[in-house]
């Protein structure tokens, strides 16, 4: 028995082409980094970044664990470097002082807390809260001279202007020397204990004839005792001080005391660090956008890779920064949102001068503010993309009742959560925020951690434009693939009803499960009659005659139960 490939011999070549599909599940995580030149860079796991020059305390880092912290979280995620680097400027202002009360703020993880005297005014916190940040050149540990001998300085010796050798908060120390021919080549050794009691020792290098100011690298939240060698004689003199380096070596800033509130600047344009302030200061994100601005970085990392969905940009929490993302997202021709997070004190009160006002009166359908105060640094922005893009299909699910992991909730008010998310009858009524909270039972003090205020700045319900982008790339899919895979698509009623049909078939997917967007018995799709279309449309080749309508799915967020019993 012989085989026909004998006799013929028959190849089938696949030709049909599609057009690929836009990644609803991806997001873009911006921000201002040295690690790589690339615009873009796509990412499986935030450890990833570290391979590539990221440090664990990099707030692209630290957002990336958020977005994948989330159970299921999106398969990957991508990286956009903006080549304008920032300078952040966070403004503090503190309430009328009670004799006592504490006022305080951790910057970057270093703890800075100052307690108000009698009598003490707004002013008086600020001296006190300036003094504190910034590097005091006159805060002396131990002054002295060189000496023939070995001499070490311990105790009463300890008598400069910071009693008895203790920085607080930690830092490390400076060691001055006057320019003498007395000071030797030799080794001073500081002893003193770290952040946590321990005994550490650092050894700071004497130069031949003196001159210098020379820096430690550890870091001191006391000081024991200091050693200075003997030297050639008494003529060089010392002064041990305040270093300008906290336990965490990115917080570098410069306080200004502005009379009723400090402005505390990076002192790296890039640097970012997360701000935690006590309810007494009001806190406004005050940074400015850098000379190569955001929409020009933007349209960079567009141009190297348009295929994303959600936009956060990490290092970008104040007004002028989320305004200008915002304004370039809406007016961008590809569907996306954007999820800005603001900690700024005013989005709580009754003003409208804040970010969230400007964003609803801007009437931003595709932005979405996370507000809270409490989570600098947690970047609860990512979190939420997290949560929506790696469990849900695009429109599937609302933005309320959904619970992030690593997020902490705010405490706020009931008379706050409205101005933010309106009343349950009327939340378009409102700022139109993202807020965490605790839901708790009357009666008990344990509650259940939640998201709520899923309107975009627009006023439209994040879920539906979701769905509404889906069903936007959907039908340009089908109908581009229609066109590419025949010959040439008749301008018949057979061709018409392709097109419609196409469409029947794309919005009756979207209803039923995982989408759910529209309610499938609500679907109607028309098409204009072939007679009905002109010479003119014909022999240009264009037929704008499918039409649509349905009825979105939407979600019960708000549920009034009443009943009636009787005797």
């Amino acid at each position: 028995m012989a085989s026909l490939n004998r006799f013929v011999r028959s190849t089938i070549t696949r030709s049909t082409r599609t057009v690929s599909r836009r990644g609803f599940g991806i997001a873009l995580l911006v921000g201002y980094h040295t690690a790589f030149l690339d615009r873009v860079r796509e990412y499986e796991t935030a450890d990833e970044m570290l391979v590539d020059g990221f440090t664990t305390a990099h707030p692209l880092y630290k957002a990336a664990q958020a977005l994948k912290a989330q159970d299921p979280s999106p398969d990957r995620f991508k990286v956009g470097r903006r080549a304008g680097a920032p300078t952040q400027t966070i403004r503090l202002t503190p309430s009328a002082p009670v004799e006592t009360e504490v006022f305080s703020v951790e910057i970057g993880g270093v703890s800075f807390a100052v307690t108000a005297g009698a009598g003490d005014a707004e002013a008086d916190v600020l001296d006190d809260l300036v003094a504190l940040i910034n590097p005091d050149v006159d805060a002396i540990i131990a002054t002295g001279a060189s000496a023939a001998t070995l001499q070490t300085i311990s105790g009463a010796g300890l008598d400069g202007v910071i009693g008895g050798g203790t920085l607080s908060p930690p830092r490390n120390v400076e060691l001055v020397l006057s320019a003498s021919a007395d000071w030797d080549a030799t080794n001073a050794v500081i002893t003193g204990t770290d952040a946590n009691g321990r005994t550490i020792t650092e050894t700071i290098a004497i130069p031949d004839a003196g001159g210098v100011t020379v820096a430690g690298s550890r870091i001191f939240s006391s000081i024991t005792s200091v050693q200075i060698p003997a030297q050639s004689g008494v003529g060089g003199t010392f002064t041990l001080g305040y270093g300008s380096v906290f336990a965490n070596a990115a917080v570098d800033v410069t306080a200004t005391d502005g009379a009723t509130y400090v402005d505390i600047a990076a002192d790296v344009p890039g640097a970012w660090l997360s701000y935690v302030a006590s309810a007494n200061f009001a806190i406004d994100d005050r940074t400015a956008e850098p000379g190569t601005d955001l929409a020009t970085d933007l349209a960079a990392i567009e141009a190297a890779d348009a295929d994303w969905y959600a936009l956060d940009v990490v290092d970008a929490q104040s007004e002028a920064q989320i305004t200008a993302v915002a304004a370039w997202v809406e007016a961008r021709e590809a569907d996306s949102v954007y999820v800005p997070h603001s900690f700024d004190s005013d989005v709580e009160d009754d003003v409208e001068t804040d970010v969230a006002t400007v964003l609803v009166d801007a009437d931003y359908l595709l932005t979405k503010l996370f507000y809270s105060r409490r989570n600098h640094g947690r970047f609860p922005a990512a979190a939420m993309l997290g949560r929506i893009l790696g469990a849900y299909e695009p429109g599937e699910a609302s933005w309320d009742f959904k619970a992030l992991a690593g997020i902490l909730p705010d405490d706020l008010s009931s008379t706050v959560l409205t101005r933010l998310t309106g009343t349950p009858e009327s939340p378009v009524n409102s700022k139109r925020a993202l807020v965490y909270i605790e839901a708790v039972p009357p009666g008990t003090n344990q509650g259940t951690a939640i998201t709520t205020g899923g309107l975009s700045a627009g006023g439209e319900w994040m879920d539906v434009i979701q769905g509404i982008h889906l069903t936007n790339a959907r039908l340009q899919e089908v109908a581009f693939n229609l066109q590419i895979s025949e010959p040439r698509m008749p301008y018949t009623r057979r061709g018409i009803a392709r097109f419609q049909g196409e469409v029947e078939s794309v919005l009756s997917r979207l209803s039923a499960a995982p989408f759910n967007i529209y309610d499938p018995e609500s679907i109607v799709v028309t098409a204009t009659d072939l007679d009905d279309t002109t010479t003119a449309d014909r022999q240009a080749r264009y037929f704008n005659g499918v039409r649509w309508g349905a009825r979105a799915q939407g979600a019960i967020r708000f549920v009034d139960i009443g009943g009636n019993v009787a005797p």
